[in-house]
């Protein structure tokens, strides 16, 4: 679970209370690891990926709507902003492990 808050940036019982939840509702499973019982590995089920991919699906139909009121110049801009961020949260990714390394 600690793995999972610190990807997730939450608190461990905020992790585990999420799991829960997508554990009951069946989307996760659970499997403990035969070697060492502390250690959960976390899996999506069938049915959590099929709704993960309709969910997918239906945001992807509901962006495409959304960009369609935008003209190929103003795409061509948006496109280049999010190319800024995306590199700019790489950067900031690896700077984080070269952190965690020397740390």
């Amino acid at each position: 679970m600690r793995d999972l808050a610190d990807y997730l940036c939450v608190t461990p019982p905020s992790a585990t209370s999420l799991t829960a939840g997508l554990v009951n509702s069946k989307f996760l499973k659970r499997n403990f690891d035969k070697a060492d019982r502390r250690t959960v590995r976390l899996t999506i089920t069938a049915i959590g990926q099929k709704t993960m991919k309709k969910e997918f699906e239906r945001i992807s139909d509901q962006m495409k709507k959304v960009l369609l009121c935008l003209d190929q110049k103003e795409q061509k801009q948006l496109i280049s902003i999010y190319k800024k961020v995306l590199n700019s949260l790489i950067n900031l990714n690896k700077q984080k492990k070269t952190y965690e390394k020397i740390f």
